[in-house]
């Protein structure tokens, strides 16, 4: 990953290599981008934990995926309303993979630290631990943390 630096006519930018950055480091980097342009939410019917961020730039999107795992996908840029709008990529991480990533930023989020223990608490009730526990009971515990997230969210 690169960051602007700007040079001393302040008129320039350069490119400097950021990989020298502690895991602290990252992972507050990581929850600020998450606060200000990603999403935390459940996925119904299956109850998946979702985190995932869109932008029009996908060197963001790489270092994440280079960091905390997940997937990037290409989206064609179309509004609800029938307007065009530039196309942009989005960055997914979900279920298991979706809780390391979580626990590392949780510290440093601000605005979706809720959203991420809400998250967090849905994934413990889909533990192996939860093996011969009747279907019906798993799935209206799952059901409140999506209300709850949901909520959150509103």
């Amino acid at each position: 990953m690169y960051e602007i630096v700007n040079l001393a006519d302040g008129k320039a930018t350069a490119y400097e290599e950021t990989e020298a950055l502690t895991e602290r480091e990252k992972a507050i980097r990581a929850a600020a981008y998450i606060d200000t342009d990603g999403s935390i939410y459940i996925n119904k019917p299956v109850y998946i934990l979702v985190c995932k961020m869109s932008t029009t730039t996908i060197e963001l999107l790489e270092w994440l995926q280079r960091e905390y795992g997940g997937s990037i996908c290409p989206v064609r840029g179309k509004r609800k309303d029938g307007y065009n709008r530039k196309a942009y990529f989005e960055w997914r991480i979900a279920a298991k993979k979706a809780e390391p990533f979580l626990r590392a930023i949780l510290p440093f989020l601000v605005i979706k630290k809720e959203q991420a223990r809400c998250g967090l608490e849905l994934r413990a009730h889909q533990g192996n631990h939860m093996r011969g526990v009747p279907y019906e009971v798993k799935a209206q515990k799952w059901e409140y943390y999506y209300r709850k997230m949901k909520a959150l969210n509103a």
